[in-house]
Protein backbone atom coordinates (compact mmCIF):
# COMPACT_ATOMS: atom_id res chain seq x y z
CA UNK A 1 0.00 0.00 0.00
CA UNK A 2 2.61 2.53 0.82
CA UNK A 3 4.85 1.80 -2.17
CA UNK A 4 1.92 2.42 -4.17
CA UNK A 5 0.48 5.59 -2.79
CA UNK A 6 4.87 6.54 -3.19
CA UNK A 7 4.05 5.37 -7.10
CA UNK A 8 1.11 7.98 -7.27
CA UNK A 9 3.24 10.64 -5.98
CA UNK A 10 6.30 10.35 -8.09
CA UNK A 11 3.75 10.13 -10.74
CA UNK A 12 1.85 13.96 -10.26
CA UNK A 13 4.81 15.56 -8.98
CA UNK A 14 6.33 14.26 -12.97
CA UNK A 15 3.52 15.36 -14.28
CA UNK A 16 2.79 18.77 -13.02
CA UNK A 17 6.39 19.63 -12.72
CA UNK A 18 6.36 21.13 -16.38
CA UNK A 19 3.75 23.19 -15.57
CA UNK A 20 4.93 24.77 -12.77
CA UNK A 21 8.38 25.57 -14.90
CA UNK A 22 6.08 26.89 -17.96
CA UNK A 23 4.34 29.20 -15.35
CA UNK A 24 7.55 30.91 -13.89
CA UNK A 25 8.92 31.23 -17.67
CA UNK A 26 5.63 32.95 -18.22
CA UNK A 27 6.27 35.38 -15.59
CA UNK A 28 9.43 36.39 -16.62
CA UNK A 29 9.03 37.01 -19.81
CA UNK A 30 6.09 38.84 -18.54
CA UNK A 31 8.15 41.84 -17.30
CA UNK A 32 9.05 44.15 -20.22
CA UNK A 33 12.25 45.41 -20.37
CA UNK A 34 13.22 48.69 -18.94
CA UNK A 35 13.18 51.56 -21.63
CA UNK A 36 15.46 54.74 -21.92
CA UNK A 37 13.41 57.91 -21.53
CA UNK A 38 14.85 61.19 -22.39
CA UNK A 39 14.72 63.95 -19.25
CA UNK A 40 14.81 67.76 -19.84
CA UNK A 41 16.63 68.04 -16.50
CA UNK A 42 19.99 69.35 -16.47
CA UNK A 43 21.97 72.35 -17.22
CA UNK A 44 23.02 73.95 -20.23
CA UNK A 45 24.52 76.42 -22.74
CA UNK A 46 23.32 77.58 -26.32
CA UNK A 47 23.75 80.32 -28.80
CA UNK A 48 20.67 81.94 -31.06
CA UNK A 49 19.95 84.60 -33.71
CA UNK A 50 17.72 86.34 -35.03
CA UNK A 51 15.31 89.37 -36.62
CA UNK A 52 14.64 92.23 -33.55
CA UNK A 53 12.13 95.49 -34.55
CA UNK A 54 11.41 98.03 -31.71
CA UNK A 55 8.91 101.09 -31.14
CA UNK A 56 10.08 104.25 -30.11
CA UNK A 57 7.68 106.79 -28.94
CA UNK A 58 8.93 110.12 -28.84
CA UNK A 59 7.00 113.85 -26.71
CA UNK A 60 9.01 116.98 -26.64
CA UNK A 61 7.21 119.72 -23.87
CA UNK A 62 8.68 123.07 -24.29
CA UNK A 63 9.20 125.29 -21.05
CA UNK A 64 7.79 128.64 -20.87
CA UNK A 65 11.74 130.18 -22.18
CA UNK A 66 10.12 129.57 -25.66
CA UNK A 67 7.18 132.45 -25.38
CA UNK A 68 7.81 135.75 -27.52
CA UNK A 69 11.74 134.37 -28.82
CA UNK A 70 11.97 133.51 -32.24
CA UNK A 71 12.22 132.06 -34.96
CA UNK A 72 8.15 132.91 -34.72
CA UNK A 73 6.34 129.63 -33.34
CA UNK A 74 8.68 127.93 -32.41
CA UNK A 75 6.84 126.61 -29.32
CA UNK A 76 3.84 126.02 -31.12
CA UNK A 77 6.08 123.64 -33.18
CA UNK A 78 7.56 121.56 -30.16
CA UNK A 79 3.94 121.18 -28.70
CA UNK A 80 2.13 120.05 -31.80
CA UNK A 81 4.82 118.52 -34.19
CA UNK A 82 7.71 116.92 -31.53
CA UNK A 83 5.34 114.09 -30.77
CA UNK A 84 6.85 111.03 -33.47
CA UNK A 85 7.23 107.10 -33.64
CA UNK A 86 10.38 105.57 -35.13
CA UNK A 87 10.34 101.58 -35.59
CA UNK A 88 13.74 100.55 -36.60
CA UNK A 89 14.74 97.14 -36.96
CA UNK A 90 17.84 94.96 -37.77
CA UNK A 91 19.50 91.29 -36.57
CA UNK A 92 20.68 89.75 -33.40
CA UNK A 93 22.78 87.04 -32.27
CA UNK A 94 23.60 85.89 -28.62
CA UNK A 95 24.55 83.66 -26.13
CA UNK A 96 22.83 81.52 -23.11
CA UNK A 97 22.93 79.56 -19.63
CA UNK A 98 20.40 78.05 -18.34
CA UNK A 99 18.87 75.03 -16.27
CA UNK A 100 15.84 72.71 -16.06
CA UNK A 101 14.02 70.86 -13.56
CA UNK A 102 11.56 68.24 -15.11
CA UNK A 103 8.86 66.62 -12.64
CA UNK A 104 6.32 64.56 -14.89
CA UNK A 105 4.98 66.59 -18.25
CA UNK A 106 5.98 69.75 -16.41
CA UNK A 107 9.80 71.98 -16.32
CA UNK A 108 10.62 74.61 -14.64
CA UNK A 109 13.75 76.16 -14.76
CA UNK A 110 15.58 79.68 -15.60
CA UNK A 111 17.59 81.45 -18.19
CA UNK A 112 20.10 84.20 -19.10
CA UNK A 113 21.44 85.64 -22.09
CA UNK A 114 23.38 88.20 -23.53
CA UNK A 115 22.79 89.74 -27.59
CA UNK A 116 24.41 91.71 -29.96
CA UNK A 117 21.89 93.84 -31.68
CA UNK A 118 22.04 95.88 -35.07
CA UNK A 119 18.70 97.67 -33.86
CA UNK A 120 18.60 101.15 -36.23
CA UNK A 121 16.87 103.59 -37.27
CA UNK A 122 16.89 107.51 -38.87
CA UNK A 123 14.00 109.44 -40.08
CA UNK A 124 13.75 113.11 -41.56
CA UNK A 125 9.91 114.73 -41.41
CA UNK A 126 9.59 118.06 -43.63
CA UNK A 127 9.88 120.51 -44.61
CA UNK A 128 7.10 121.68 -43.02
CA UNK A 129 5.82 125.01 -43.73
CA UNK A 130 6.28 128.28 -41.21
CA UNK A 131 3.96 131.20 -40.85
CA UNK A 132 5.68 133.93 -43.12
CA UNK A 133 8.74 135.11 -43.57
CA UNK A 134 10.11 132.48 -40.96
CA UNK A 135 11.36 129.54 -42.64
CA UNK A 136 9.98 125.83 -43.18
CA UNK A 137 11.50 123.37 -40.72
CA UNK A 138 12.53 119.83 -40.06
CA UNK A 139 12.68 117.10 -37.90
CA UNK A 140 14.99 114.96 -37.29
CA UNK A 141 14.80 111.20 -35.41
CA UNK A 142 17.86 108.60 -34.89
CA UNK A 143 17.95 105.38 -32.67
CA UNK A 144 20.29 102.86 -31.94
CA UNK A 145 20.54 99.95 -29.61
CA UNK A 146 23.70 97.96 -29.69
CA UNK A 147 22.80 95.37 -27.20
CA UNK A 148 20.12 93.51 -24.83
CA UNK A 149 20.21 90.91 -22.17
CA UNK A 150 17.51 89.30 -20.49
CA UNK A 151 17.51 86.90 -16.79
CA UNK A 152 14.12 84.82 -17.11
CA UNK A 153 12.25 81.93 -15.53
CA UNK A 154 10.51 79.33 -17.83
CA UNK A 155 8.00 76.92 -17.27
CA UNK A 156 6.89 74.51 -19.97
CA UNK A 157 5.05 70.95 -20.57
CA UNK A 158 6.64 68.36 -22.24
CA UNK A 159 4.03 67.03 -25.31
CA UNK A 160 6.03 64.62 -26.39
CA UNK A 161 9.36 63.00 -25.28
CA UNK A 162 11.52 65.46 -26.48
CA UNK A 163 9.20 68.04 -27.36
CA UNK A 164 8.66 71.08 -25.28
CA UNK A 165 6.45 74.13 -25.06
CA UNK A 166 7.14 76.71 -22.97
CA UNK A 167 6.63 80.36 -21.74
CA UNK A 168 9.01 82.48 -20.24
CA UNK A 169 9.55 85.86 -18.38
CA UNK A 170 11.76 88.21 -16.40
CA UNK A 171 13.93 91.41 -16.63
CA UNK A 172 15.95 93.03 -19.45
CA UNK A 173 18.11 95.17 -19.82
CA UNK A 174 19.23 96.95 -22.90
CA UNK A 175 21.60 99.75 -24.38
CA UNK A 176 20.39 102.48 -26.57
CA UNK A 177 21.68 106.04 -28.25
CA UNK A 178 19.16 108.61 -29.46
CA UNK A 179 18.69 111.86 -30.83
CA UNK A 180 16.15 114.18 -31.71
CA UNK A 181 16.67 117.61 -33.45
CA UNK A 182 14.26 120.48 -34.78
CA UNK A 183 15.98 122.59 -37.67
CA UNK A 184 15.04 125.86 -39.53
CA UNK A 185 16.72 125.82 -42.54
CA UNK A 186 16.78 129.37 -43.19
CA UNK A 187 18.56 130.16 -39.73
CA UNK A 188 21.75 129.59 -39.93
CA UNK A 189 22.86 127.59 -36.21
CA UNK A 190 18.66 127.10 -34.95
CA UNK A 191 18.91 123.27 -34.59
CA UNK A 192 17.16 122.30 -31.29
CA UNK A 193 18.54 119.04 -30.40
CA UNK A 194 18.41 116.48 -27.81
CA UNK A 195 20.31 113.48 -27.55
CA UNK A 196 21.51 110.52 -25.13
CA UNK A 197 23.02 107.26 -24.29
CA UNK A 198 21.16 105.21 -21.70
CA UNK A 199 21.04 101.56 -20.59
CA UNK A 200 17.84 101.02 -19.08
CA UNK A 201 15.45 98.06 -17.18
CA UNK A 202 12.78 97.01 -18.08
CA UNK A 203 10.76 93.51 -18.64
CA UNK A 204 10.02 90.81 -21.03
CA UNK A 205 7.52 87.45 -21.81
CA UNK A 206 7.50 85.33 -24.21
CA UNK A 207 7.32 81.63 -25.79
CA UNK A 208 9.04 79.19 -27.61
CA UNK A 209 9.39 75.31 -28.70
CA UNK A 210 12.15 73.44 -28.08
CA UNK A 211 13.15 69.81 -29.56
CA UNK A 212 15.71 67.43 -28.39
CA UNK A 213 16.95 65.72 -31.55
CA UNK A 214 19.59 63.78 -29.49
CA UNK A 215 20.71 63.20 -26.26
CA UNK A 216 22.94 66.27 -25.83
CA UNK A 217 21.59 68.82 -28.68
CA UNK A 218 18.01 70.27 -28.95
CA UNK A 219 16.96 73.24 -31.35
CA UNK A 220 14.56 75.74 -30.67
CA UNK A 221 12.75 78.80 -32.12
CA UNK A 222 11.49 81.82 -29.28
CA UNK A 223 9.60 84.91 -29.33
CA UNK A 224 10.59 88.01 -27.19
CA UNK A 225 8.64 91.14 -26.39
CA UNK A 226 10.67 93.66 -23.86
CA UNK A 227 9.97 96.86 -22.44
CA UNK A 228 11.73 99.08 -21.11
CA UNK A 229 9.72 102.28 -20.36
CA UNK A 230 10.41 105.36 -20.96
CA UNK A 231 13.86 107.78 -21.19
CA UNK A 232 13.14 111.22 -19.93
CA UNK A 233 14.25 114.66 -18.64
CA UNK A 234 16.44 115.69 -21.70
CA UNK A 235 16.49 119.69 -21.65
CA UNK A 236 18.51 121.11 -24.74
CA UNK A 237 19.55 124.12 -24.58
CA UNK A 238 18.36 126.70 -27.39
CA UNK A 239 21.18 128.34 -30.21
CA UNK A 240 22.24 132.25 -29.82
CA UNK A 241 20.37 134.27 -30.15
CA UNK A 242 17.32 132.08 -29.18
CA UNK A 243 18.69 131.45 -25.90
CA UNK A 244 18.14 133.41 -22.77
CA UNK A 245 18.22 133.69 -19.05
CA UNK A 246 17.07 130.11 -17.73
CA UNK A 247 17.59 128.62 -21.41
CA UNK A 248 19.15 125.21 -19.73
CA UNK A 249 15.14 124.16 -19.66
CA UNK A 250 14.30 124.90 -22.70
CA UNK A 251 12.74 121.46 -24.03
CA UNK A 252 11.94 118.73 -21.79
CA UNK A 253 11.76 114.75 -24.54
CA UNK A 254 10.40 111.28 -23.09
CA UNK A 255 11.07 108.73 -25.01
CA UNK A 256 9.73 104.96 -25.00
CA UNK A 257 11.17 101.87 -26.01
CA UNK A 258 9.49 98.57 -26.54
CA UNK A 259 11.40 95.03 -28.44
CA UNK A 260 10.16 92.25 -30.07
CA UNK A 261 12.53 89.48 -30.85
CA UNK A 262 11.95 86.47 -33.17
CA UNK A 263 14.49 83.96 -33.06
CA UNK A 264 16.45 80.56 -33.27
CA UNK A 265 18.69 78.76 -31.50
CA UNK A 266 20.43 75.31 -30.24
CA UNK A 267 21.37 74.33 -26.73
CA UNK A 268 24.05 71.64 -25.58
CA UNK A 269 23.46 69.62 -22.48
CA UNK A 270 25.96 68.97 -20.41
CA UNK A 271 23.72 66.20 -19.01
CA UNK A 272 23.11 64.17 -22.32
CA UNK A 273 19.88 64.10 -21.72
CA UNK A 274 19.72 62.43 -18.33
CA UNK A 275 18.49 59.23 -19.30
CA UNK A 276 16.41 57.04 -16.95
CA UNK A 277 14.53 53.68 -17.25
CA UNK A 278 11.23 53.59 -17.90
CA UNK A 279 9.29 50.38 -17.46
Amino acid sequence: MVKSALRIAAISVSVLMPGVVSAADMAVKARPAPVPVFSWSGCYVGGNAGYSRAEVRSDGTPNAIFAGLTPVGTAAILTSASAAKVTPDGVTAGLGIGCNYQKGIFVIGAEGDINYSDLGAQQIRGPFANAAPISPYTWEERFHSNWFATARARAGVVVAERSLLYVTGGAAFAEFNWLKALDFPGFVGFRYQASASDTKLGWVVGAGWEYAFNNNWSAKVEYLHMDFGSSSGITPTPPAPAAGAGAGAAWSISNNFREDVVRLGVNYRFSGGAIVAKY
